[in-house]
């Protein structure tokens, strides 16, 4: 098959940047797309295509556009299913009158190719759409041969779409492709943008990536970037932070913690919009010490969130009991406890955050944190714990991390710069039943070095500057 002198479009549509997909990530990324734009979206099974389809879809719909949605790899049923656990009701969209879908039998031969390419064609003819996706894009055309492809595709389809100024976007499975190279040459020549979905590796983590193959006369300003799929963002959410928190305007005043001691040597209590991080070998009172905290919080009625990578819920539910959490503040105190080595996406961690969002805490404790850094890697936690510390600015969170360290200073170093205060905790080696808090980082330099004696007994906390 011979391919190279198909292309007919070698120029950009005339008409720039006026119709965003609604999809993060791909918007900030290439921007608007123009009237008569063709796209291409290229991506294995499971990757996020379809998902990608359906959220452009109603993100037209809820801007007033025609969305005409062809389906080929699956049923109506299935596709209105999958867009439910997105939090998506296609049902609603179609009551509308600006959303039509439409099911394709995938054809098994040319005359049926042919067929259902001229069924295509009349779908937009009479329904007048927008927005045309094609999702199994490829199932169309794999049995034409070149001539077919130029004369029901470029010629007939392609020309149909650019000339009623309407966006296509098709979504093709990568495995058929790489057996149809012609096709996919094809494919990439005459789509104006084209952009591939995958996953990549971060330390033992699965991440979805999005890569820009081509933009005719688009400006990219991101070529590649990440994404998660998540109910809680209605589908595909970029994933990108800013390399510099430091935009973010600081909040003033701090929190008390409720332990007196721990206060005069913090400087009046945990600053607010941050994130502290104790460190500490096993059994030297980091838990403790953050049950402790979260009870005080919580019986000041301020709502709590727990997230724990280490005890079950009903161990914590004990602790906070233990250390003074009263029965009629129970309800401010919301526990949830994850399994780090069940976690292998960043889709995953994003449903973390969905814990956040839902909670809508005032104070966030994630207890067990080396455990995130055990089965995913340091360079994973670490990220995670960027995006924590992002989230405690944006939303004004105070956030409390305990994580487990032999050598809590050495560690110290490497989360340094996603921590706004680290407090290290250590048994003292002349005394073992001595422990020793000390302030390692803090907003204010001044605070740096001071120190005190841990003290828990009998249900209770405390915090003796030295």
């Amino acid at each position: 098959m011979v391919l190279n002198a198909m292309t007919r479009y070698e120029d950009p549509p005339a008409e720039q940047g006026v119709f965003e997909l609604g999809v993060p990530g791909f918007d900030s990324a290439v921007g608007a797309l123009p009237k008569g734009c063709v796209m291409c979206v290229i991506g294995g099974p499971g990757v996020g295509k379809t998902v990608f389809g359906i959220q452009a879809a109603c993100h037209a719909v809820s801007r007033g556009r025609r969305v005409l949605y062809v389906t080929v790899v699956q049923d109506e049923f299935s596709l209105k299913k999958q867009a439910d656990t997105l939090g998506r009701d296609l049902n609603e969209l179609e009551q509308t009158g600006l959303l039509k879908i439409r099911r394709l039998s995938a054809p098994i031969d040319v005359s049926e190719s042919q067929q259902a390419l001229l069924e295509l064609r009349y779908e937009i003819e009479s329904f007048n759409p927008d927005l045309v996706i094609v999702d199994g894009a490829a199932a169309l055309c794999r049995e034409l041969d070149s001539h077919a492809l130029v004369g029901m595709v470029e010629r007939g389809l392609l020309q149909e779409i650019r000339e009623r100024g309407t966006v296509m976007i098709g979504l093709f499975d990568e495995e058929g492709l790489e057996r149809n190279q012609d096709l996919k040459q094809y494919i990439m020549e005459t789509s104006d943008v084209a952009l591939w979905l995958g996953w990549k590796s971060v330390g033992n983590l699965r991440v979805r990536s999005a890569r820009v193959l081509k933009a005719r006369g688009i400006e990219v300003k991101r070529p590649e970037w990440s994404f998660v799929i998540s109910e809680v963002l209605g589908g595909i959410g970029a994933t990108s932070l800013p390399e510099s928190l430091d935009h973010i305007p600081r909040r003033e005043g701090s929190e008390s913690t409720g332990l007196a001691g721990l206060d005069e040597i913090l400087g009046g209590g945990l600053p607010r919009g941050s994130l502290t991080l104790i460190l500490g070998p096993a059994g030297a009172g980091k838990i403790a010490l953050i049950s402790a905290i979260s009870a005080n919080l919580a019986n000041k009625g301020r709502r709590v969130l727990v997230l724990s990578f280490e005890l079950m819920r009903r161990d914590f539910e004990a602790l906070l009991d233990r250390f003074g959490l009263r029965p009629e503040n129970r309800d401010y105190v919301t526990i949830r406890s994850v399994e780090p080595r069940a976690l292998d996406t960043l889709d995953q961690l994003a449903e973390i955050m969905k814990f956040v969002l839902e909670a809508d805490p005032e104070f966030l404790a994630l207890v067990g944190y080396a455990s995130v850094e055990t089965w995913l890697g340091q360079e994973v936690a670490l990220a995670v714990m960027r995006h924590i510390q992002y989230t405690a600015k944006m939303r004004d969170i105070l956030t409390l991390v305990s994580a487990r360290a032999k050598d809590p200073e050495e560690r110290a170093n490497a989360y340094a710069p996603y921590a706004d205060v680290i407090l290290t905790v250590q048994r003292e080696e002349v005394d073992d039943a001595r422990r020793v808090m000390t302030v390692l980082k803090h907003r204010l330099p001044e605070l740096e070095g001071r120190a005190g004696a841990l003290e828990i007994e009998r249900g209770v906390v405390r915090v003796v500057p030295a």
